[in-house]
Parts: structure tokens; sequence; C-alpha cells
């Protein structure tokens, strides 16, 4: 870690501009600052660890810093609300799709998972892919739970497919939340999706679920639009710059349960409606558009 250090002030002393791409690295930035008063430091602002950092990293280091890469509105919103950065140092830089993630036209070629998962072909299945603990629950994924049993009722068949890592005590709290609601045969938590099978759960499932209040952007959110499955999220939060098209889906108060289980039957009943436009999410949001957007904020 020391050698990490010493190399990295090293190579940033004299520079131009210097790109941290998280907040631990801003030590980092702070002493090639204070060695190199002239480079220019970037932080990239993500979500919760930016907004949330203690109040002597607040005071001491975020000051280093020239400009803030800002993944969405939202958390440009919490860094000058919250710490007090002034607004013309932030820009937005949503984050983008990975180049090499396969499109549309190759899913055809993965298992399928419905059969493994003893689904029926003609049940609706809404899906969510996020990292589940106690500390996630911001994302939404428990709500889905509670309005399960009045959408069973609207449309019989309906499955649940949970996607992403639990930790023991977000599985047991899962778990009895499933039971107590009755949900057992129409919840299916699948657990850490290896990156290579993801495109499958895509494929399988025909809405993509996270009601979230607390996300800086939601990777998964545009990963979903690129697979060509509309998104429910919610408006509070980062997601709210995924939904810059009305054909990408809804969007729900995520506080409201009664909000999120109408917009949820909507989408159901009208998916055809919200089936994205992958040209449009490639221009909004695929790599080529990202570089060529940071290339324009670094010549700036």
């Amino acid at each position: 870690m020391i050698s990490f250090l010493r190399h990295s002030i090293w190579k940033g002393i004299g520079s131009d501009v210097v790109l941290l791409s998280h907040i631990n690295l801003l030590p980092v930035g702070w002493m090639i600052k204070k060695l190199s008063p002239k480079t220019q430091i970037y932080l990239f602002a993500h979500g919760i660890e930016i907004w949330e950092i203690p109040l002597g990293f607040r005071r001491h280091l975020l000051g280093a810093c020239d400009r803030f890469l800002c993944v969405s509105s939202h958390t440009l919103e919490k860094l000058t609300s919250m710490h007090g950065v002034p607004a013309f140092k932030c820009e937005v830089l949503n984050n983008c799709l990975d180049p090499f993630l396969p499109n549309g036209r190759c899913l055809e070629h993965w298992p399928d998972l419905r059969a493994s998962l003893n689904i029926h072909e003609d049940a609706i299945v809404i899906f969510t892919l996020a990292r589940m603990q106690a500390s996630e629950r911001y994302k939404g994924y428990d709500k889905i739970l509670k309005i399960l049993p009045s959408l069973k009722e609207r449309f019989p068949g309906i499955k649940y497919v949970m996607g992403g890592k639990a930790d023991m005590g977000e599985t047991t709290y899962l778990e009895g939340m499933i039971a107590g609601l009755g949900l057992t045969e129409d919840v299916k938590m699948v657990g850490y999706i290896p990156e290579e099978q993801v495109p499958a759960y895509f494929k399988m499932a025909d809405l993509f679920v996270m009601p979230s209040h607390n996300e800086g952007f939601g990777i998964s959110f545009i990963e979903s639009l690129h697979f060509g499955i509309p998104v429910l999220s919610g408006n509070k939060d980062g997601s709210r710059d995924v939904m810059i098209s009305p054909g990408f889906g809804m969007m729900a108060d995520p506080f409201n349960l009664e909000e999120i289980a109408e917009v949820l039957e909507s989408l159901i009943k009208h998916r055809d409606r919200f089936l994205p436009d992958g040209e449009m999410v490639r221009r909004n949001f695929g790599y080529d558009h990202y570089v060529n957007k940071l290339k324009t904020l670094l010549a700036a």
C-alpha cells in the first residue's frame, strides 16, 4: 500500500490533470495538490460513499479537488447541499454500459432459465439485480415483496426473481418475509449471478424492478434497457437520470407502496409501450458517448 501511494503521488506531481476514480483516493489527490498546486484534481463522485463521508474528509480533503464528475444529478445535488461544494466545480457524467456486453441478438444463445427455475413460459417475471443486505434496502426489493400478494390477485402466476449476493442476516430476513407473505412458490432468490450469466436473466425477465431511493445512479437500470427490458425505478435518486425517455419505463415514489403497485400494474398491462429503443439507450449511455463527454470535460 505504501509503495502504491508513493508511486501514485510521484506520477501525479507535475501532471496537468489527475483523475481520482473513488473517494478512497482522496488522500493521494490531496498530497499531489500540496506538492503540485497547478495540477488539476478531478474526483469521480459516485453514490452513498461520497455524500456520507466523515466530517474530517469533507473539511480537509474535498478542498483539494478542482472538479467533481458526478454520476448523476442526484449525486451533484448531494455534494452541493451536504458538503457545500460549489456547483461550478461539478459536472454530471452518467455511468455507461460495459462496451463488452453482448447485444440483444446474442441472447437467443443463452440457456432457458425459466425451465431451470421451474417458471412457466407464460408467467410474468419481474427481476431485481442488486446487492442485498440491511444497509442496501434503500434499493426497494423488500417493497416489491410487500406488494406482491396483491399483484398475484391481478396477475396469477407472476414470479419475482431476486438476483444478487445477500449476506446471512439479509437472507434470513428475506426468507422470513417471503414465508410470512405466503410467497414461497412465487419468489426465486438466486443469489450471486456470475457476470457471464447476467444476460440470460435479463432475457428471462419481462420487467426490471428496483424502486430505490438512495441510488447514486444504478448500472443495472441501463443494463436492463440495453437488453430491451422496461424499468420500474424510484423517483427520488440517481435513477431519475436513467429515465430520460418515457419509453424506458416508469418511475414511482419509493416510499409509497400503493403507488409502486399501481405503476407496476400499469407496466405489466402496457409493457409493449415501454420497450426501450436500443439506439436511444446507446446514444445516452453507450461507451462512445461517455468517452466523448469525458474528453470534452477534460479539455474545458
